[in-house]
């Protein structure tokens, strides 16, 4: 093939860009017809690229069928979004953090987490994309190093602006309910409590409870997700304590997943030790009503429960029970009195709920594993701590027991200059010289050591340095 020059010191026209084509035209393409896709019809015929692999979309099959496994491409996670360089870094952290387990530490030794380690949104963010943005977005929330910098929170607002579009989509087109749906709205419940917009976030549980409502009720859902409902009652406890208002769910709703995980989950040695205990009664507690004495004596139960679990004195309690019964727990004393309600008149049996309440607090930590701080919650034991009057060893007994729990539901508190006040003079009536005599009679009331113990103690160093 002959050579043809092109002056480059003159433009380069029309005619010379069609002189250099029809060369290059006579190499390897000589002769040659290329057909090439219509541009016109491309963006009707594009699909996405995202697809579930077929070990997730064909489900469970036999082991005979399953003999074929599918070689993995790149780190063989697929999103159900595009994510290019430090995108799909900060994914595989996300998935990291969702994977790891919720509850403090300390409870390591107490609870059974086999099957049960991974937030059931790890499943879902690999098959729904609302799901997936939604759960990045909440995740960049609790990720502290990335909620300093800028960047982590455009992408945290990019990522829920993309569920919001999604979801909306979803509703306005008339789709069928189903646990997908169900599961995003939950998990935009927990990006709003991790932002402290309860009242913003309300519409979400209430939306929940009207999904449920629609599909037959809870023991209706229960039945093929009650890991899903388990998270709806989470919500819509933690949004009751927060707005002082009642549970949308009703006590009946939480005792029928109850019965659900303890069927599943349950350990039927552990049930038939039940009740061989008797946990400690104070004197006082036969004069408050039936259900705040019933309520008191479960707690203290389930504390002693997991005192012993730590200590290896008795089996791990399973994480998915253990969750179940706090909740159950939880609706009994919002059923009882609601923070934001009128409160009881007695004394005495306002202390007890409010430190009951303050205990159930402490278990229920956000994805961050950090408690929520409950302003009304504070408000309310102090002014119950300032109430308590009497000299007598039972009611300095309970007062300080809700002085020390309530110092480990919530830093601000155990750090307040009334309530170090209040607790140096309770332990100078009560005559406690040290820490291990303050341990001891917290001991007999709802208190596990591995949990409460540091706030507890910091509280006792504040108390003898003021």
């Amino acid at each position: 093939m002959s050579f043809e020059f092109i002056d480059n010191k003159l433009p380069i026209d029309q005619a010379a860009r069609k002189q250099i084509r029809r060369h290059a035209a006579m190499g390897k393409n000589r002769g040659k017809t290329i057909v090439r896709s219509s541009r016109k019809h491309a963006s009707t015929t594009t699909v996405s690229s995202f697809h579930l692999p077929g070990i997730i979309r064909q489900g469970p099959r036999p082991v005979k069928e399953s003999s074929l496994i599918e070689r993995p491409i790149d780190d063989g996670l697929v999103f159900p979004a595009p994510l290019f360089g430090e995108s799909k870094a900060l994914v595989k952290k996300v998935v990291g953090f969702l994977c790891a387990t919720r509850y403090a530490p300390q409870l390591s030794k107490a609870l059974d987490f086999a099957g049960h380690a991974s937030s059931m949104f790890v499943r879902y963010i690999f098959i729904d994309e609302a799901c997936f943005h939604c759960a990045v977005a909440t995740s960049i929330l609790c990720l502290n190093n990335l909620v300093t910098k800028q960047e982590g929170i455009l992408q945290a607002m990019s990522h829920i602006s993309h569920t919001f579009r999604l979801i909306n989509q979803r509703l306005s087109s008339q789709e069928a309910i189903n646990d997908t749906i169900m599961a995003v709205i939950v998990s935009l419940a927990q990006y709003e409590r991790h932002q402290n917009q309860y009242q913003r976030g309300f519409v979400h549980v209430q939306g929940l409870r009207r999904m449920v409502q629609l599909q037959g009720g809870v023991l209706q859902v229960s039945k093929t997700h009650y890991i899903l409902v388990q998270k709806m009652l989470r919500v819509d406890l933690e949004y009751s304590l927060q707005l002082g208002s009642a549970t949308l769910f009703s006590l009946e709703d939480a005792i029928t997943e109850n019965k659900t995980i303890n069927e599943l989950y349950g350990d039927l040695k552990r049930q038939n030790q039940a009740g061989s205990s008797k946990p400690y009664r104070p004197p006082f507690l036969r004069s408050l009503p039936y259900d705040i004495q019933d309520i008191f004596i479960d707690v203290t139960s389930l504390a002693s429960t997991l005192n012993d679990a730590t200590h290896g004195a008795s089996p791990k309690l399973n994480s998915s029970t253990f969750h179940s019964d706090l909740l159950v727990l939880g609706y009994r004393l919002v059923d009882r009195y609601t923070l934001g309600g009128c409160r009881p008149e007695c004394t005495i049996e306002n202390g007890i709920h409010l430190g009951l309440t303050a205990f159930l607090v402490t278990f229920l930590p956000g994805l961050d594993r950090r408690i929520a701080h409950n302003a009304l919650l504070v408000k309310l034991l102090l002014d119950a701590a300032q109430a308590f009057s009497g000299d007598g060893l039972d009611i300095q007994e309970i007062l300080l027991w809700m002085l020390y729990i309530g110092a480990a539901s919530s830093s601000q508190l155990g750090a307040h200059p009334m309530w170090i006040s209040k607790s140096k003079e309770t332990i100078d009536t009560l005559k406690l010289r040290t820490w291990e005599q303050v341990q001891h009679m917290l001991s007999k009331y709802p208190w596990v050591n591995a949990v409460h113990d540091t706030a507890g103690k910091a509280l006792w160093i504040h108390s003898h340095k003021s």
